[in-house]
């Protein structure tokens, strides 16, 4: 017999929630989401976010009724800077460093961020579970001469407790 799926166990309030996070907290460019049309010819900078989820370790019994595994998350975000945009006479050469610095304070280790029930909690979603932040590495991968933009990543390492109802 299939279990129903418990708010805990959906990866959807997981991506939610990191993506209501992001949205909260960071001001330095624009976010061009997965899946939401983006113009980003009215942009000089931007980010593109991805939550990947591993498969995890399992546990017996991780609450009443509940078993579950700790599952590694891996929010990758890209960060695109037009060359225009660098270059340009009024913006900031800076641009990149401020999108990895206010990125990397966000994420920083040890920040944990409530995972919210938003596929049926309502207009005030209850909290269903946390993710804890503990590695945040960058990459520059240089000038990408076809689309004239530079390309940088700020990866987050995380982990969360994926859980569901025994059988």
């Amino acid at each position: 017999m299939v279990q129903a799926i418990i708010p805990e166990e959906r990866t959807e309030n997981l991506v939610g929630s990191l993506e209501a996070y992001l949205s909260a907290n960071f001001t330095a460019s624009a976010i061009k989401w997965q899946g939401v049309p983006f113009k980003e010819d009215a942009h000089g900078a931007w980010i593109e976010p991805i939550a990947i989820i591993g498969d995890g370790w399992f546990h017996r019994q991780v609450g009443p009724g509940q078993i579950g595994k700790t599952r590694p998350v891996i929010y990758n975000i890209n960060i695109r800077v037009k060359q225009t945009y660098i270059e340009g006479p009024s913006v900031s050469k800076h641009i990149r460093a401020r999108i990895c610095d206010q990125l990397s304070n966000i994420f920083r280790e040890t920040v944990t961020i409530p995972v919210k029930d938003h596929v049926t909690g309502g207009g005030t979603p209850p909290t269903v579970g946390e993710v804890y932040c503990f590695n945040t590495e960058q990459t520059e991968f240089g000038f990408l001469d076809n689309v004239a933009q530079y390309a940088y990543n700020c990866s987050v390492t995380m982990q969360w407790l994926h859980k569901w109802t025994t059988p």
